[in-house]
């Protein structure tokens, strides 16, 4: 759960999933294509470290299905029923620079035909989304049991290691793009006043 203080809002009112109306997805998406444009080749080591995040989390996606695949179907606390999943900003700049474009859509909970409210992406065989077009969190959040399956010789050894990997990178990725665009970058001087 997200925590704000924000005005008469209590300190552990979640926060409102952003970007949910078609028109500011839309706002989001332009000003993505705006700033590839206005900073092409400024964003050269952006597009870089995004295809590093995609590469990663390819590389995790097969252990990590294989360890959902043990995990999930016995859960009887799911995770996509449970949490409000989003795409964040880092989501959103990994994406845009990895593959061009932003997802269709931001991620909802919606109410599944005679099930609990869930995240809009899951489906009866699991979530819609390959894992490098998923949130981040979708990969980051490792619950208990698969947890306790980690430390078993057969768990793959990239689950524990790739996950900081691809959130270290997300977090440069993050401050490079954020450098660029407000023109404070070496590679891209700042207007002069």
């Amino acid at each position: 759960m997200n925590i704000q203080i924000q005005g008469n809002r209590p300190a552990t009112a979640p926060m409102p999933v952003p970007w949910q109306k078609e028109q500011v997805w839309q706002e989001v998406a332009q000003y993505f294509q705006t700033m590839d444009r206005a900073c092409r080749e400024s964003l050269d080591p952006v597009r870089t470290l995004a295809l590093s995040i995609r590469q990663s989390l390819e590389r995790l996606s097969e252990p990590m299905d294989e360890l959902c695949a043990v995990s999930c179907p016995d859960c009887r606390d799911i995770c996509c029923e449970r949490a409000t999943i989003w795409y964040d900003f880092k989501d959103l700049a990994y994406h845009y620079f990895a593959f061009g474009y932003l997802p269709p859509e931001q991620i909802r909970k919606i109410k599944g035909p005679g099930r609990a409210p869930c995240c809009s992406m899951l489906t009866e065989t699991g979530c819609s989304l390959p894992r490098s077009r998923r949130p981040f969190v979708c990969t980051w959040y490792i619950c208990p049991a698969q947890r306790s399956m980690l430390g078993t010789p057969s768990c793959h050894a990239d689950l524990a290691k790739i996950p900081e990997l691809v959130k270290s990178l997300r977090n440069r990725l993050e401050d490079r793009f954020c450098r660029i665009s407000a023109g404070h970058f070496p590679s891209a001087p700042a207007p002069k006043v």
